[in-house]
């Protein structure tokens, strides 16, 4: 319900905020509240019932509404998510799914309508382990069919996993498999690969950008070639594997790239101890912005997902010994977090996200089914790099606020 004279808005949850009094933002909620009507109980006085459940919705800021055609219930699934409600110097985008106050935001919970990925197609670079693997299982899960791209096709005692074991991993999980081998820094089989994916499965839908190389040296210790090595696979490959994908991504009804690479910190403490690879890292995401960007008009969303702990994997394990570490996350985490991302309206593009935020928004609260170590608390984990004091404080506030939550729930039983 609204009272137009002071602005309150009360959500189909039942809290409550006061946002601003200026006419265009009193013609915004109106239209809002249309929506939340139609979606919650009814049809509201402005829309059709024909109409809006075969939309999704993006509010620009607080003097517009704009209504897209988009997928239709046919091929997608309702879930809550939430449109955020700005000042009129702010944009807005969609993201957490629980009304609150955060830098002078103001959410009301709307349903969006999310992008199903049952029959997707799904290229993914450098997943025959770790995290790579994890998001190709987990999308599996949902009817995808994946092509794992990647060197590795014979078995290393050192270093577990291969593009074919991968394949074995995703048709368990009951999706699709194509296992080739592929070393992005070389066009042509990156254009072999992405050709053999088209002609297998009919098409391509999304493209995840996961290989990466890593070599954790200052200047003086890093090798020319390691500096080579880690360019031309974190940042010249990604480029390449998105532009040989472009073709048949302007072709999907939607498509998607995710880039595992960090946010943009400028903070010196990132470069000064290993500027090659933070470099290297940067140029993944600094593509992110751009291609989100560039390819906008084709519909393309393009964005970015990190984590927030140190994850656990086979290749980790071989340069810091991080199973004698009990404060580390699994690669699931991750996987469940791409997910999420890739269910996202395409409206939602060019951010640079972290995983524990992606999953706190979109509901999850308990974080304790990825830690390796069972019971190790959730402030008690190895934090990743590249995070700035702005991802702190969002972690912070959404662990408080799921803590607050809990503890009203128990005090109801």
């Amino acid at each position: 319900m609204i009272d137009i004279d002071n602005m309150l808005i009360t959500d189909i949850l039942g809290k409550a905020h006061v946002i601003g009094k200026k006419p265009a933002e009193k013609d915004c909620v109106k239209k809002l509240m249309d929506i939340v009507q139609f979606m919650s109980n009814g049809t509201p006085k402005s829309k059709s019932p024909q109409q809006l459940p075969q939309m999704s919705y993006k509010i620009f800021d607080s003097q517009n509404v704009s209504i897209d055609k988009s997928t239709s219930t046919s091929n997608s699934k309702l879930r809550p998510d939430v449109a955020f409600v700005f000042n009129n110097e702010t944009e807005a985008t969609f993201g957490n799914l629980y009304l609150l106050s955060f830098f002078c935001f103001n959410f009301i919970t709307i349903p969006i309508l999310n992008m199903s990925l049952k029959d997707t197609v799904v290229f993914i670079t450098g997943g025959s382990r770790g995290i790579g693997e994890a998001i190709a299982v987990r999308l599996a899960k949902e009817g995808a069919s994946i092509a794992i791209a990647a060197k590795t096709a014979d078995t290393n005692s050192k270093l577990p996993g291969t593009i074919h074991t991968a394949a074995k991993a995703i048709e368990a999980a009951g999706g699709k498999a194509l296992a080739l081998q592929c070393d992005i820094r070389d066009e042509e089989q990156v254009q072999r690969a992405i050709d053999q994916t088209v002609a297998t499965f009919g098409h391509l839908d999304v493209v995840i950008n996961n290989a990466s190389a890593i070599f954790l040296e200052s200047t003086e210790q890093t090798p020319a070639k390691r500096y080579d090595l880690m360019h031309n696979i974190n940042g010249r490959g990604t480029w390449l594997v998105t532009k040989l994908a472009l073709p048949h991504l302007k072709k999907s009804r939607n498509p998607r790239v995710l880039t595992l690479s960090p946010p943009l910190d400028m903070s010196p403490k990132w470069f000064e101890k290993t500027p090659a690879y933070t470099m290297a890292k940067y140029n993944m995401s600094m593509l992110v912005v751009g291609h989100a960007g560039e390819f906008a008009k084709h519909g393309i969303a393009v964005n970015a997902l990190w984590p927030y702990t140190v994850i656990e994997t086979a290749a980790l394990n071989m340069i810091s010994q991080s199973k004698s570490k009990p404060n580390l996350r699994t690669p699931e985490i991750m996987a469940d977090a791409a997910l999420e991302l890739l269910s996202k309206p395409a409206t939602f593009t060019g951010n640079l996200c972290i995983d524990e935020v992606v999953l706190r928004e979109a509901g999850v609260r308990d974080m304790a089914r990825y830690a390796l170590t069972p019971g190790t608390r959730d402030e008690d984990m190895e934090l990743d790099g590249f995070l700035g004091e702005a991802d702190h404080a969002r972690v912070a506030m959404l662990r408080k606020m799921h803590k607050s939550d809990t503890a009203a729930a128990r005090a109801k039983l």
